[in-house]
């Protein structure tokens, strides 16, 4: 039994069941392992926590820890959930926390997607989609581009309509959470060159897998996906992979320190 793999999965199964965008569902991960580290940093004390706040006098359990601030995390993010996350709460053996336990909260998340959402809003660059761009082209200005009314892209059509997310292009949210987490893998790891194999969520996709030599190369691709999709420009993942990959470097220098 592990601890972070456990609830994590539970987090997973708790997504499937609710949906939801991708920066809400990215920021609810983060919340939840940074609430478990900090909840075992207070204990074990070899790792210094996110945030500042949790006492404890070291002999407490740190597993015990972890499974309660996972349970209050969740709890308190997906409250139609509560029995979920009670039973495996109960399957472990953990008396459920008292709701002012573990109040961490989700900085990385939150950081990761500022980055990509002050983009998208504060850089002076708003663009259209490219499913919109194509078809109506003859409205840019541009004379050199022409339009396709009936083009479409690749994204699976989800009750007669295809996935396109509703606020601008640049940069690419889905990117820079893939940079960072691909930069992070490696910061802990110490090399980026690790040989893995994934499989997808997706319901249209079953039982693909592709496997990667380091993780930016998974990061890479996991950006380009999204011009396959139909939803980015290349350059919406290209000028979003730095972004991700130096938020990363930022958080690994200094929130994730020994003591």
């Amino acid at each position: 039994m592990n601890a972070i793999l456990d609830w994590n999965e539970t987090y997973l199964q708790a997504v499937r069941l609710e949906g939801g965008a991708p920066g809400p569902i990215a920021r609810a991960g983060a919340m939840l392992h940074i609430a478990m580290h900090d909840a075992i940093a207070s204990i074990v004390r070899t790792h210094a926590p996110y945030l500042p706040g949790l006492t404890a006098v070291g002999t407490e359990s740190p597993v015990a820890a972890a499974h309660r601030a996972a349970h209050l995390v969740l709890t308190a993010l997906y409250p139609r959930q509560r029995e979920l996350f009670d039973t495996a709460l109960a399957e472990l053996a953990v008396t459920p926390p008292a709701p002012s336990a573990a109040r961490q909260a989700d900085l990385a998340g939150q950081r990761i997607g500022a980055a990509a959402w002050d983009a998208k809003y504060a850089a002076g660059v708003d663009l259209w989609r490219p499913e919109t761009a194509v078809q109506l082209a003859h409205l840019d200005g541009n004379g050199d581009t022409e339009a396709d009314p009936l083009w479409t892209p690749l994204s699976t059509t989800y009750g007669g309509s295809r996935f396109s997310p509703p606020f601008p292009a640049y940069v690419s949210g889905h990117a820079t959470f893939g940079a960072a987490h691909g930069r992070m893998m490696a910061n802990h790891f110490g090399t980026d060159h690790k040989t893995f194999t994934l499989g997808t969520e997706e319901p249209f996709a079953p039982g693909v897998k592709r496997t990667y030599k380091s993780f930016s190369a998974a990061a890479r691709e996991n950006g380009i996906s999204r011009v396959y999709l139909g939803v980015h420009y290349r350059w919406d993942a290209e000028m979003a992979y730095p972004a991700g990959v130096r938020l990363a470097d930022h958080i690994a220098a200094t929130l994730l320190t020994t003591v």
